[in-house]
């Protein structure tokens, strides 16, 4: 009976061993889970552009990745400084197109629903009449005038246009961003914001997105060109933005940066 008993404990004692000894074996231990790579954040605008182009075609930024871009506002307010502003931006940077990209939005907020198909074509004469005259122009320095990527995006309702100049940085644009509550606070608003209206207004964009400046009045377009060639040079080191799909278009506080 006692050599059973014993025999049992040996048995147990054994089994327990045993089973002590495959616990402390390396396990087939899975091999560590690399995380998939996650994409490069998308790019952001400081501000939206218009969805559509003349035609009614959608916008895409695609376009514009990897360039130096400005962006120019356009509108009654301010036709006759910034067509001159906006030509010799482009005369500027020329010689070097596939560096740069162009997008004006017009604001034609005060054009009726019914009068679009009107207004649509006498603007599309006028730019063709201003692409003429740059060529002439560039002629006479024996340049052609060069393709390269241009926007120009009707804004219909004007909200584009605001939202551009509420993303200025400039602390004197703080005024788009208002609320004023009293009649005269309102009216005062009213005039100050018609006041930086009429100016030619110029936004610069670096290869990413990111504002780099805004720039007004009749200098606009010089200091806008000496900033984007200026920028250009560090093109070469950008990242490959080709694989990043184009954002929904949405805004965000720019860094406070402006000249004028």
């Amino acid at each position: 009976m006692q050599n059973k008993h014993y025999l049992w404990m040996v048995l147990g004692l054994s089994a327990w061993l045993w089973s002590g000894s495959l616990a402390s074996l390396p396990g087939q231990v899975p091999p560590l889970q690399t995380p998939p790579e996650q994409p490069p954040p998308a790019p952001v605008l400081p501000a939206p552009l218009p969805e559509a182009d003349l035609q009614d075609n959608p916008v895409s930024l695609e376009p514009l990745k990897g360039k130096v871009t400005a962006v120019v506002l356009s509108s009654q307010d301010n036709e006759q400084e910034i067509s001159t502003v906006s030509r010799e931006l482009l005369a500027a940077l020329n010689s070097d197109r596939d560096r740069y990209a162009f997008v004006s939005i017009m604001d034609l907020g005060v054009v009726p629903d019914f009068a679009r198909e009107v207004a649509v074509g006498i603007i599309e004469g006028r730019l063709e009449q201003a692409d003429r005259d740059l060529a002439s122009r560039l002629e006479l320095s024996g340049q052609k005038l060069a393709p390269g990527v241009k926007l120009q995006l009707p804004d219909w309702n004007g909200e584009r246009t605001l939202a551009w100049l509420q993303a200025s940085p400039d602390p004197e644009y703080a005024v788009f961003r208002g609320n004023p509550r009293s009649r005269f606070e309102r009216e005062r608003t009213e005039r100050e914001q018609q006041r930086l209206r009429s100016y030619a207004q110029v936004f610069v964009l670096h290869w990413d997105f990111t504002l780099k400046a805004h720039f007004s009045g009749r200098s606009a377009g010089a200091k806008a060109a000496e900033l984007m060639r200026a920028l250009a040079q560090q093109a070469s080191t950008a990242p490959d933005l080709s694989a990043i799909h184009s954002p929904p278009l949405r805004s965000h506080r720019p860094p406070s940066l402006s000249g004028r």
